[in-house]
């Protein structure tokens, strides 16, 4: 067999890496019952308890405190991965990325932290070096004025193509990026309502090596990995509402076409 970390699902969510992967942290105290700083307090100490947590392939929440009003994590990832995503402090704290994120919780959760007076702050680290790559903060005044205009209308959370096609802008500009030994990301599209990535596996084979069987455990290795990133599972209604697509675009070396995978609505529902 010739396929070694050729699968592209480990690196996919980088695309949505602060726009959602944070969603599915947050969503990770919303058993909270009671307007209540103490049901808050006792949530945090249970989710501290099981850190620190992967989330999916690149993201590790290591640690989990109250300080003040503010729930504040601290994550991990590699610095190649924030490199690649393009996201600035500017961009992860803009009034529009901040809606999406409250999009995807109901009001009785957000309404506990408003409740409280509470906020949330995401400060995110090099694994490898522990230098800062950026901070999310979000005060609890802040929390409650965006939360009130998005029912008012005034911020409309982005469709999942407008995400999809502002990140795309940001993650084009940094490739090609390599992704794992051996594996490259060369580019990055949007035709319609399909992303496209090409990965290029740079072993030393050419596309006329891959066998049947070879490109089959390919399909299913995108499969897999979509089925274990928590941060797909979450957002999958709304990625088949719009009938969204992921298309895989492997080639080899030298540019040739090994094969594509086109992951559709169809594949996103039995997630």
């Amino acid at each position: 067999m010739v396929l070694q970390n050729i699968f592209i699902l480990q690196y996919m969510k980088n695309l949505f890496t602060l726009s959602f992967a944070i969603l599915a942290i947050f969503l990770s105290l919303s058993s909270c019952s009671k307007v209540n700083r103490k049901i808050i307090v006792k949530q945090v100490a249970a989710t501290k308890s099981h850190l620190p947590q992967k989330i999916g392939a690149a993201l590790e929440v290591v640690d989990v405190n109250i300080k003040g009003d503010m729930v504040e994590y601290v994550i991990k990832m590699s610095e190649d991965i924030w490199r690649v995503s393009g996201m600035t402090n500017e961009t992860a704290n803009s009034d529009r990325n901040i809606a999406n994120l409250l999009s995807s919780i109901d009001d009785f959760t957000i309404g506990n932290y408003i409740g409280c007076d509470m906020g949330i702050k995401y400060t995110y680290y090099s694994s490898e070096t522990n230098k800062k790559l950026v901070e999310i903060d979000i005060s609890p005044s802040r929390l409650k004025e965006i939360h009130e205009k998005v029912k008012k209308g005034e911020i409309k959370e982005a469709t999942m193509l407008e995400t999809i096609q502002q990140e795309v802008v940001q993650v084009k500009s940094n490739l090609p990026a390599q992704i794992a030994e051996n594996l490259w990301m060369t580019d990055v599209y949007i035709k319609g309502r399909s992303m496209y990535y090409v990965i290029k596996i740079d072993n030393g084979n050419s596309a006329s090596d891959y066998t049947k069987e070879d490109i089959e455990l390919i399909k299913e290795g995108c499969l897999q990995g979509l089925r274990g990133e928590q941060v797909i599972v979450l957002q999958k209604k709304k990625l088949v509402e719009e009938k969204i697509h992921f298309v895989y675009i492997y080639t080899d070396g030298e540019g040739k076409e090994i094969c594509r995978v086109d992951i559709g609505p169809d594949e996103f529902s039995k997630i």
